[in-house]
């Protein structure tokens, strides 16, 4: 079926608002959080600590998320988070207002901000599961992924502009950004989906053993697993190695920009790549791509070099994102959704979290054309873990779900 049919789910548009609308208003903020800690004469390690509070407890409470999202309506679940969340980022610019807004309070705004975004996206790929039927998937996940790049993009610069018209401005914008997704959210109408069976797995470690007795589905997650590790390390370095040129701030930016340009520009054609291209040798090619981009920054570190090539690397990358996800909601039980999707975004958020720390290691120990070397070197073990015997043991066509109907595609679904 076309992405025409998307256009046609009133639902699916309306998700895609809240879920875009809500991102934008905390990249904006994001930038905003430490750029007020400093303004009002807070240290360096207060600014990163208010940063790392809302990254901390976003990721340990993944997978209490995804159990959360798999027991509740998930649609109220969002609504009630974007509620939480617009209240704690809108008590920002009202104590700004009245002079005492401090470091402690941005402190739990960011802690408390990480929990409801904890809850809220695993509920968000429980609810993609229930409206979107799964031949649409695939468009349906592109077009998160191309706002999802341009929001990296624009998101930054955009915060520090605000922030230089005035300091409350990025914390109002992202609180009223909630304030939208909840409204959008509440005009959702879905239909709750019967169980497969009277078995139901509750524990919270479900979608863990369910990944676990699927060899193919831990393949593909150690593949990229592996190259998140790597394409992080792969921002950290060519920021390090630019900086350490010499190299403009600004023209930093616009080099790792570039990365942003590729990851829109994959997205809107990462449909077609997935159909034209078996998995493994989907797979095989982003990894060998990357493995070609970092070996040529072994050799050429200017900046005209760098950008456009990140370009290229970033192409197919989207691709490898919705892949995954397509399969996990085409394959995962329905009351398992919630705990796989957390349990694939744990492992690839925590693996890439090293990314940064290993990049200034292997910098400082071995410098940077060694660094890129080795980067390409495992870039190319991700293509070995394809290749490995067995690793096309499972067909390529999607599986279809385990026992259970398909959502409404056409027409209105039902009030839940």
């Amino acid at each position: 079926m076309s992405a025409s049919g998307l256009v046609r789910n009133r639902d699916f548009l309306r998700l895609w608002v809240a879920s875009s609308v809500s991102p934008l208003g905390s990249s904006l903020s994001a930038i905003a959080y430490p750029l007020l800690v400093l303004s009002f004469g807070g240290s360096a390690a207060e600014a990163g600590a208010v940063l790392s509070a809302s990254l901390i407890t976003s990721t340990v409470l993944r997978l209490p998320g995804g159990h959360l999202a798999d027991l509740v309506d998930p649609r109220k679940l969002m609504v009630w988070m974007d509620l939480v969340r617009l209240l704690v980022v809108g008590s920002v610019p009202t104590t700004m207002a009245l002079g005492h807004v401090s470091f402690p309070q941005l402190l739990t705004v960011a802690a408390v901000e990480g929990v409801a975004t904890a809850l809220y996206t695993p509920a968000y790929s429980v609810l993609l599961r229930d409206i979107v039927p799964q031949e649409q998937l695939a468009h349906a996940l592109s077009r998160f992924q191309a706002t999802t790049g341009t929001i990296m993009m624009a998101g930054p610069p955009l915060g520090g502009l605000l922030f230089a018209v005035a300091p409350m401005l990025p914390f109002v914008v992202d609180a009223a950004s909630y304030a939208i997704s909840a409204a959008a959210l509440l005009t959702v109408r879905t239909r709750q989906q019967p169980r497969a069976g009277d078995v139901v797995d509750r524990r919270p470690t479900a979608g863990v053993r369910w990944l676990w007795g699927h060899p193919r589905f831990v393949r593909l997650l150690a593949v990229a697993a592996v190259l998140n590790l790597a394409a992080a390390g792969t921002e950290a370095t060519v920021l390090f190695g630019l900086r350490g040129a010499g190299v403009s701030t600004g023209t930093v930016g616009l080099v790792i920009a570039c990365a942003g340009v590729g990851a829109v520009a994959g997205s809107l054609i990462a449909v077609r790549l997935i159909a034209l291209l078996a998995e493994s040798v989907f797979y095989v090619a982003i990894a060998l791509v990357w493995a070609a981009g970092t070996a040529v920054f072994a050799v050429a570190h200017q900046p005209w070099v760098i950008g456009p090539v990140l370009v290229l690397m970033m192409l197919l990358t989207p691709a490898a994102g919705i892949r995954l996800g397509q399969l996990i909601f085409a394959s995962v039980p329905r009351d398992l959704v919630g705990r796989v999707s957390t349990a694939t975004g744990l492992v690839n958020a925590g693996v890439a979290s090293v990314g940064p720390a290993l990049a200034g290691i292997l910098l400082g120990a071995a410098g940077l054309s060694l660094t890129w070397s080795l980067f390409a070197a495992l870039c190319l073990l991700a293509a070995g873990i394809v290749v490995l015997p067995g690793a096309r043991s499972a067909p390529a066509p999607l599986p279809q779900p385990v026992a259970e109907p398909d959502v409404l595609a056409h027409g209105e679904p039902e009030t839940s």
